[in-house]
């Protein structure tokens, strides 16, 4: 797993545009990591998993190491909670999370979906989280992530029937194959439809 921050001001160096950047980075490294997960499998039959979350805000950067080995470290609010998104995206099976000031920082150059509200801190106040799927004009087709924008908002009402999210949510899946957040909301729809409770990750040890 990995976690990418992205401050207000992008240290060491001032950039505009850190959480484009960050973006940018994660979907890079993922790429990448895919490639390395192939000549793995193809040389020993294994892969790794990974998840990155990326959040932007003000935390603490710090320089520390020799001259020769010297490096910076975050630390602060912004970076616990980008740690809490990447490992949010083992419920949810998605890749890349953001938090909201990253997508409003990034939102004119990637592509996201939204997942759902999430209390962030102990005043109960929620905040949106979004998958990061590509940068922008990338994608051609936005099918799972229309079902999921319709469609997530019916099935975190307590709703019991839930019949018309399910509907958009699996047609969906049969578009597009596979997909961790699709399967995340059938599976809490089926839930719900059955008197279970549904996971929330914010009361989780994350």
């Amino acid at each position: 797993m990995g976690k990418a921050c992205a401050s207000s001001s992008g240290p060491p160096w001032p950039n505009e545009d850190h959480a484009r950047t960050a973006c940018e980075a994660a979907l890079a490294l993922t790429e990448r990591l895919d490639e390395v997960n192939a000549e793995c499998h193809g040389i020993w039959k294994q892969m790794f998993d990974f998840r990155i979350g990326v959040n932007s805000g003000d935390m603490v950067v710090a320089a520390y190491g020799s001259r020769r080995l010297g490096t910076l470290s975050v630390a602060g609010e912004p970076v616990e909670f980008a740690r809490r998104l990447c490992r949010a995206n083992l419920i949810y099976g998605s890749r890349i999370l953001l938090g909201t000031n990253t997508f409003q920082s990034a939102e004119s150059a990637i592509e996201v979906r939204p997942m759902e509200l999430i209390q962030r801190y102990e005043d109960g106040s929620r905040e949106e989280i979004y998958e990061l799927l590509a940068l922008r004009d990338v994608l051609s087709l936005r099918t799972s992530s229309g079902a999921i924008s319709s469609g997530r908002a019916s099935s975190t009402t307590g709703s019991s029937s839930g019949t018309m999210p399910l509907g958009l949510f699996h047609s969906a899946r049969s578009s597009s194959g596979a997909d961790g957040p699709v399967e995340f909301y059938i599976r809490r729809i089926e839930q719900l439809r059955i008197g279970t409770p549904s996971l929330d990750w914010t009361s989780a040890r994350l």
